[in-house]
Parts: structure tokens; C-alpha cells; sequence
């Protein structure tokens, strides 16, 4: 119903019968003067003296009315039972049809709501303050108009960090859940899954380490981390290790000036554990490959030599010069695979003119394994040997040939050598 009643409106409305507020009005057409048995509307002319009726309806000069209870509109009449206040009792119905310049508010029987018509526009529902609605169209609020009331009294306001012209859309979850804050401690209970390198931990100033990952496969991995407050080993950081660290056998490898490395291998295959123990010096370590193992062998020639000849002694132990090989020769029970580091010596110098060669003899023959003390007391050869067809059971010893005329001194003497054997 309109809020507002025009003179020639209350005059149109004489011939018909009208229902206003649960009293009849009837009457004839009388400017100025509205008047009936019900006496229902009070109606003020112009010259400002009112007409006998109902004061609590009326209309003043400039068809303002005015209503003491409720204002009831519709066909048939709603039959509301007013309240203790002033209201508006409208039953419900289709949409009017819109008009320019006007703004049109109905009842509307679809929706069951107040809607409205604004300047011949679309149709709207009016929004309630305290009921649920849906909103079907864009809300444009002020940033920090939103507030979200907790189980109290306080509340979290919406804020947005968007200074620009630009528009941005914040996704929400399709889930029941809590949204994780950055500034504040959460812990997630589902994956999250985030684009390589996107993940950067701060460090105690500016800086940040990414996490990277080196998968570019389709295959999914898991990287497990200890239970363990330590520090994480990196490939290419050296770093000390204060604890023990178990590899599986044959999992070291030992990269060398190339490509090629060398592994290491325990052949220790019982429930017993065992230290192989570094020397505490700088030089480089005997590592016999393909599971050689070494020995050093030390022989000695107590017997004093007064002439230039050639002798033989053990390639172990003291034992007396002999002029026959075969007489101090020594078999090995595991094959010599390499010979090494030969060191000779002779207790005395014998001029300049006169030597003492020393050799290693295999089976009663010599291998390239040889020095010579010329006028020294001293004479060595480091380089490694190669045995072609070692086996277990040959032969070997020291011979010592002598060179030079003259006087000799008595002498005695020995060598050390390092021998590889095959197998373990």
C-alpha cells in the first residue's frame, strides 16, 4: 500500500468500498469533506478545521496519512493480529510492473519476502539484519567493514593489503577446517604440496635456504628425517660427525683425482665388531686391491763378506750366507701378487770402486725388484713390482751380488721388502 494518500486519491476512493485497519468507510463524494456512518478516517481541508471520524487514521492537507495501529494491505485482507506497535501488514503476491522514476516495494509470494522495484530496474529481496540469506550478487564493503564475532564478545575483522587498482580473488577451501595464519604456530595435519623450491627457511639474519627438490620424475619419494635435535649431512659441505655412522658393507666409496673411485669392503661376516686402526701421520696408507693383503718381509746376512762374489740369504730371518740359492730359498703359502720398497743396507763403506747389488730372486730368478750400494751403506727401489702368474708355493730369497777389486772390510748386512698376497 502506498505510504502516502493524495487528495483526488481520497476522493476516488468514495465510491468504493475500502478496508482499512478491519472498519468499514462508505460514504458519498464530497470535496473537503470525507464523511460516513463508520466514521472510520478523520480527514483535515485545507482551512486547517478537521471533520468528525476515527482520529487514528487520518490525512492532513498534504495527503500525509497517518496510522495508530497497523497498516494492512492486500485482497483478501491478511487478517494480522496487530502488536503493541505500529506496523505493516501486507499480504503476499506477484511482482508489480516497474516504472520509470518510481521505486515499487512488494510482498512477494515466491520468496516470501519484502522486495523491491527500483526506477524500472531488476528485482531485488530487501536483506534482513538478523536472518540467513543468500546473496546472489556482488556486497562491495569498506575495507575493515567486516567483522566475524567469536564464541564471545570479541571479534576478527577482514582486512585487505590491496593499495592498488587491481582486483584479487582469495580462494577458500572447499573443506571444514581452520585457515593457517603465516604469523602464527599451526600444525597441519593433512599434505600440503607446494611448487619445487617454494618452501625458504630464514635464517638468523636475512638470508634463507631453499629446499630443492631433484626429482623429475613421476615417481614420489619420502625423505625421512631423524628423531634427533642435529645437523643435517650435505654432499658437498665437509663436516665433522660426532657420532657413529653405519653404512652397509661395500657402500663408501672413495673418489680419486678422475671419475674412478675405490671401495671400501669389510669381510667380516660374523656378529663381531673390529677397529682397523689409521696411523696417526701424514704419508700415504698400503691399500692392496682385489683383496690382497700385505706383509712386510725382513732377511739379514750375519755372516761377514770379505770379497766380491755373489751370495744368498733368507728373505726372512737371520740366516748364514750361502752361495747356493736353493739352500736359503723360502716358499710363501699364499701367492705375491706385488713387490714394494725394497730397503738394503751394509754395516760398512767399501770405496768407491766396489758395490754391493741387491735383488730379489723368485724361483731362482731375478725380478726387477734390485738397488745398489755403491760405496754406501744404503741403496732402495719403492716402485711396485708386478708378479706375472703368481702362486703359492714359489720360492724366494736375497741375493747380493759384489763388484770392485781390492781390499774388502768385513761386512755384514739385510734387506726389507713388502710383499702383496692374493686372496685374504
Amino acid at each position: 500500500m502506498p505510504s502516502s494518500l493524495s487528495k483526488a486519491a481520497i476522493g476516488l476512493l468514495i465510491a468504493f468500498v475500502v478496508i482499512i485497519c478491519g472498519g468499514v468507510l462508505m460514504g458519498a463524494y464530497f470535496p473537503g469533506v470525507l464523511n460516513g456512518t463508520s466514521g472510520n478516517l478523520a480527514y483535515y481541508p485545507t482551512t486547517g478545521q478537521s471533520v468528525s471520524g476515527n482520529p487514528n487514521v487520518t490525512v492532513d492537507s498534504s495527503g500525509n496519512v497517518s496510522v495508530a495501529g497497523y497498516l494492512v494491505a492486500g485482497s483478501p485482507n491478511p487478517n494480522c493480529t496487530a502488536g503493541t506497535g505500529a506496523g505493516l501488514c501486507a499480504g503476499e503476491g506477484t511482482a508489480p510492473t516497474g516504472l520509470v522514476n518510481v521505486d515499487e516495494l512488494w510482498a512477494d509470494s515466491t520468496a516470501h519476502a519484502l522486495k523491491e522495484i527500483a526506477n524500472n530496474g531488476s528485482a531485488f529481496t530487501l536483506a534482513g539484519y538478523d536472518i540467513a540469506q543468500t546473496w546472489t550478487a556482488i556486497q562491495t564493503f569498506t575495507n575493515s567493514d567486516i567483522r566475524l564475532l567469536g564464541s564471545s564478545t570479541g571479534y576478527t575483522t577482514l582486512t585487505s593489503a590491496n593499495s592498488g587498482s587491481s582486483n584479487y580473488t582469495l580462494t577458500i577451501p572447499a573443506a571444514t577446517d581452520t585457515l593457517d595464519l603465516l604469523g602464527t604456530a599451526q600444525t597441519f595435519t593433512a599434505v600440503k604440496t607446494f611448487t619445487n623450491s617454494d618452501i625458504n627457511l630464514l635464517g638468523s639474519s636475512t638470508g634463507y635456504t631453499t629446499f630443492t627438490s631433484g626429482n623429475s620424475s613421476s615417481s614420489n619419494y619420502t625423505l625421512t628425517i631423524p628423531a634427533n635435535t642435529g645437523t643435517l649431512g650435505e654432499l658437498n659441505l665437509a663436516q665433522t660427525w660426532s657420532a657413529v655412522q653405519t653404512y652397509n658393507n661395500s657402500d663408501i666409496n672413495l673418489l680419486g683425482s678422475s671419475t674412478g673411485y675405490t671401495t671400501l669392503t669389510s669381510a667380516n661376516s660374523s656378529g663381531t665388531n673390529y677397529t682397523f686402526s689409521f696411523p696417526a701421520a701424514n704419508g700415504t696408507p698400503v691399500v692392496n686391491s682385489l683383496g690382497y693383503t700385505e706383509q712386510i718381509m725382513m732377511g739379514g746376512m750375519p755372516s761377514a763378506i770379505a770379497s766380491a762374489t755373489t751370495m744368498f740369504f733368507p728373505i726372512q730371518g737371520q740366516g748364514t750366507i750361502n752361495a747356493t740359492e736353493a739352500n736359503v730359498e723360502m716358499p710363501f703359502a699364499k701367492a705375491v701378487s706385488t713387490i714394494r720398497n725394497l730397503y738394503c743396507w751394509v754395516s760398512a763403506q767399501q770405496g768407491s770402486s766396489k758395490s754391493d747389488a741387491f735383488t730379489v730372486d723368485r724361483n731362482g730368478s731375478a725380478t726387477t725388484s734390485t738397488c745398489t750400494a755403491t760405496n754406501a751403506q744404503t741403496c732402495n727401489y719403492t716402485t711396485a713390482v708386478t708378479i706375472s702368474s703368481p702362486a703359492a708355493g714359489d720360492q724366494w730369497d736375497i741375493k747380493d751380488v759384489t763388484a770392485g777389486t781390492g781390499s774388502w772390510n768385513n761386512r755384514g748386512g739385510g734387506c726389507s721388502v713388502e710383499f702383496d698376497f692374493v686372496g685374504s
